[in-house]
Parts: structure tokens; sequence; C-alpha cells
């Protein structure tokens, strides 16, 4: 998480005080071409950027802060929670490891150890999965636009630095803007393959456990378990995209389908 916000800021930091960083450089170097620092954002038509270049680049500092900010907040609580659920099936693969040893293995099902094991961690699994699902659906709408503002502008900016010819500072904006938003969806998609690769592990531990050698009604348990396991947890936005590294291939795929069709059309 410290590595993810430390990337962003600076990215954030990249994008909006180049302008001022361009400026400054062209000053001390020994040149004769002349540059003229852009603002962040198109407001010629409203304000004299000119006069009050100085001031309306500490506003877009300021706001590029505050809004990559609450993008890390909204990231951060997302991965805590998906860090808890990986935790939750974690502590349940370490208690299903528990029934390894053969003298769990009795017909008194007050002695049956094992019993009682596997049917804490069915009520665990339970919670597991209701959580996962919860988390889920409350980032289902969020995570359906952000994608689709992913393709979106990552495509119209890439196809703009090829096609128009840009300033020193508005390349570096443009690849730290996409270099961002490739790592936003790049990070997500990884916390939510960690999630799949945790639930569906869970089956694994089943099978590799000791199980002829627990009483009968413990080997129903396992069986009805394993029917619930076989199907992992998944992050999915708007219920139609599984966020997934596979699925992340395929969100450059069609970045780049879209880039292609842009350039054509020039």
């Amino acid at each position: 998480m410290i590595f993810f916000a430390a990337t962003i800021y600076t990215l954030g930091f990249f994008y909006s005080t180049m302008p001022i960083v361009i400026s400054k450089l062209y000053l001390l170097l020994p040149t004769n071409e002349t540059y003229t620092g852009k603002f962040l954002f198109r407001i010629e038509h409203v304000l004299d950027v000119d006069k009050y270049f100085n001031l309306l680049m500490l506003h877009g500092i300021i706001s590029v802060f505050f809004i990559v900010s609450i993008w890390i907040a909204a990231d951060g609580m997302f991965i805590l929670c998906t860090q808890h659920v990986c935790a939750l099936f974690e502590c349940i693969r370490y208690n299903m490891e528990r029934i390894q040893s053969p003298d769990f293995a009795t017909m008194n099902i007050e002695d049956d150890e094992a019993y009682h094991i596997i049917i804490g961690c069915i009520k665990s699994y339970k919670r597991a999965l209701k959580f996962s699902e919860l988390l889920s659906s409350t980032y289902a709408t969020y995570y359906l636009f952000l994608l689709g503002n992913v393709v979106i502008a990552g495509s119209f900016s890439a196809a703009e630095l090829i096609m128009v010819e840009t300033q020193l500072d508005e390349v570096i904006r443009i690849v730290s803007c996409n270099a961002g938003l490739l790592l936003h969806i790049f990070y997500l998609s990884l916390m939510s393959q960690r999630m799949i690769d945790h639930s569906s592990g869970f089956h694994e531990v089943i099978y590799n456990c000791n199980w002829y050698k627990i009483s009968i009604r413990s080997q129903k348990l396992l069986r009805f378990t394993l029917q619930r396991a076989s199907k992992p947890c998944q992050i999915k936005a708007g219920k139609l995209y599984v966020m997934s590294m596979e699925n992340f291939s395929s969100i450059l795929q069609v970045s780049m389908s879209y880039i292609a069709m842009l350039t054509s059309l020039q």
C-alpha cells in the first residue's frame, strides 16, 4: 500500500508540476528556443492564464494532490478489505490442516474433534464468503465506470501522444497519466487475483488432508464443502467483468485496439 501510494503521488507530482519544471529548465539551459508554459486545464476563455499563471498552477497542484489522495483512500479501503478476506481463508486453511492426525477418528460425536473443527471451518468459510460478496457488490458500479474511464481516457491520450506534436511537458503529463491509470487497474486486479487464489486453494487443503482417517460424518461435511469451494470468490465490475490478472491483459488489448483505430483515422 505504501509503494502504491508513493508511486501514485509521484506520478501526480510529474503531472501537475511539469509546466513549471520545464520552464525553469529552459531558463537555465543555454538555448535560444522559447518555451511557453501551458496550464493543466483549458481555461483560456475564462481567465488570463499568462497573468495568473503561478496562482493557477498552485491551485492546480493542490487540486491534483487532493484528487489523488481520494483515489488512494478509496483503493486503500479496498486493499484492506481484500487482505482481510485473504486472512480469513488462511485461518480456515490452518484449521483444516489440524484434522490430519489419525487420532481424530472416533465414533463418539462429542469426542470427535475433527467433526467440530470442520464445523468451525464451515462457519468461518460462510462468513468469508458473505464478506467477499458484500465487498464485490459494493465496488461493482465503481469499478465498471473506472474500467470504462481507463480504456477511453488512456486510448485517447495515447493516440494524442502519437498523432499530435506536443511539448515536452505535455508528453510527460500524458505518460504520467496513462502510467497512473494502468498502475491503478493493475494493483486492483492483483489484489482481486490474490483473493481468487486464496479462495480457490481451499479445496486443495481438503484434498491433501487425511480425510480417509476421520469419521464418516466428518467426511460428509467435507464433501458438501468441496462443492462450494470449487467456485472461487471474485470481484466483479458491474457483475460482468471479473477483476483478475488474466482479464487485465484483455484491458490492455482493448486499449491498444482503440489506439490503433484512432491513429488510423488521422
